[in-house]
């Protein structure tokens, strides 16, 4: 059994795990015969991502490219049966390019005119081969990523409206083939409703809507962003059936400011756009969606190192740490050298904002928490043991993305001793559903005051044409 001493000199202090966590792991990521598993016993969904946004996009259809890589699942079901005290629902997980390559997958070979065709022989091939892979692996059900979830226009080449259409009739007849044989069907967005997309559809749907300060003058996902997100997909789909994704860690910036408290608290933050930057701690470059820079992403695993513990309030020299209390989310910086207004930024999660974000889950009476790929945690798993302790918090379901965990607590003495009870099998999960709140947080606002952030409009999204018109070989179906 693991033991935990928590000191009362932090101000946050834990309280109960949630009833349901859910993790996300990136395997198309990962060579497992080299991946070191370890996860605590409270995980009871485990989202399987086997397919990368480029994945699908080669003619091979997905039965296949499954196979081709089933070494890494056998990996995991051979961890699974020597553990059996851990129970989760296995659901696989698709990533959808967010490019041209999209007309690449047969059923949206024409969503660059708003058509769908149902009767495509390559279409139903497709989705024959995911269900089959649904049936023939025990899996519990399949995720769809949606394609345009980050916060800018030009996220995809594709309209709004010709997206949303092929997308959810994409899903429609996913969802006809799954509820027979009592699977579910769920969808990882953005922070913007999909028109057409209700409850009847998907189980529910998980919301990334932590990178908002990609290309804009906001910090990432803060309390008041989110909030406003909520409003809007209530709308649509009910914010019972509503997912609160987190990022353990943040995305590095270049930025131009003359006092970088008052910006971050007036989401006036001026973003460097230039192309070469050496971004400090990086985990990773990422390809702007907007077209417009690079970004790098700075896990908290690497971040973690910059702050002082147990409670990591205050950073490291040269780097100062900083906490906009409005959209109750911590920031670090750092002076570029040479530079007497141009800082590295960075906005990301630590205990005090996930503090703040849990509550809110409980206060709309969401369906729960998605944090994505948990490996961005420490070796010792802080930020995810602070969450799964809390427990005055009546959250739902709490997603997080699968990844090495040993168990251990923060705060001013840290006393852990681990032994990893196993991993996970193979149970259904019989989850409590949400009642939807009485009233939700003033319906009236609109999300980002900047004209840099996102609007909850289609009007500026461009139809770009694609002349790629994708044959679906019939050599790779199924046995």
């Amino acid at each position: 059994m693991t033991s935990e001493v928590f000191s009362q000199n932090c101000r946050l202090t834990p309280n109960s795990q949630p009833k349901t966590i859910v993790g996300f792991f990136p395997a198309y990521k990962y060579n497992l015969e080299t991946y070191n598993f370890q996860i605590i016993s409270s995980i009871t969904h485990l989202y399987y991502i086997a397919f990368g946004p480029t994945d699908l996009t080669n003619g091979t259809g997905p039965y296949q490219v499954f196979q081709n890589q089933y070494n890494k699942f056998q990996e995991l079901r051979s961890y699974t049966d020597k553990n059996s005290n851990l129970n989760y629902k296995l659901i696989i997980s698709v990533l959808l390019p967010t490019d041209d390559n999209l007309t690449k997958i047969p059923p949206f070979a024409n969503v660059s005119v708003g058509q769908y065709d149902l009767t495509s022989p390559f279409t139903q091939q497709f989705i024959n081969e995911l269900v089959a892979i649904v049936s023939d692996y025990s899996f519990d059900g399949i995720d769809i990523d949606y394609p345009n979830k980050f916060p800018c226009f030009q996220a995809t080449q594709f309209n709004a409206t010709y997206l949303d259409y092929v997308f959810t009739q994409f899903l429609v007849d996913i969802s006809k083939k799954l509820k027979p044989i009592n699977k579910i069907l769920t969808v990882t967005a953005g922070q913007y409703p999909i028109s057409g997309l209700n409850s009847s559809i998907t189980s529910f749907v998980n919301i990334q809507a932590f990178y908002l300060n990609i290309n804009s003058k906001c910090t990432s996902a803060g309390i008041d962003n989110i909030q406003k997100i909520f409003n809007v997909w209530n709308t649509s789909i009910g914010i019972s059936n509503l997912v609160l994704g987190i990022n353990f860690g943040g995305i590095v910036e270049l930025i131009n400011s003359n006092n970088i408290t008052s910006d971050t608290i007036n989401n006036n933050l001026t973003i460097i756009n230039e192309t070469n930057i050496q971004y400090p701690f990086s985990d990773e470059l990422i390809s702007d969606p907007c077209r417009v820079s690079e970004y790098a992403s700075w896990s908290w695993k690497n971040l973690s190192k910059t702050l002082s513990p147990p409670c990591y309030e205050k950073a490291s020299f040269p780097w100062t740490r900083g906490f906009d209390y409005i959209a109750q989310q911590p920031y670090i910086y750092l002076q570029q050298q040479n530079s007497s207004t141009r800082f590295y930024y960075v906005s990301y999660e630590d205990f005090q904002s996930l503090q703040y974000k849990l509550e809110f889950v409980q206060q709309v009476n969401a369906s729960g928490i998605a944090i994505f790929d948990i490996t961005r945690d420490t070796d010792n798993a802080i930020l995810m043991n602070f969450i799964t302790h809390l427990t005055n918090l009546t959250v739902k379901s709490l997603f997080l993305s699968y990844g090495p965990m040993i168990i251990g607590i923060i705060c001013a003495f840290i006393f852990v001793s681990v032994s990893v009870a196993g991993f996970i099998s193979y149970r259904r999960y019989r989850g409590r559903k949400a009642k939807m709140p009485n009233s939700l947080i003033n319906t009236n606002n609109q999300a980002c005051s900047d004209t840099n952030c996102q609007v909850y409009s289609d009007i500026s999204r461009q139809i770009l044409s694609d002349t790629d018109n994708h044959v679906y070989s019939n050599t790779n179906k199924r046995d």
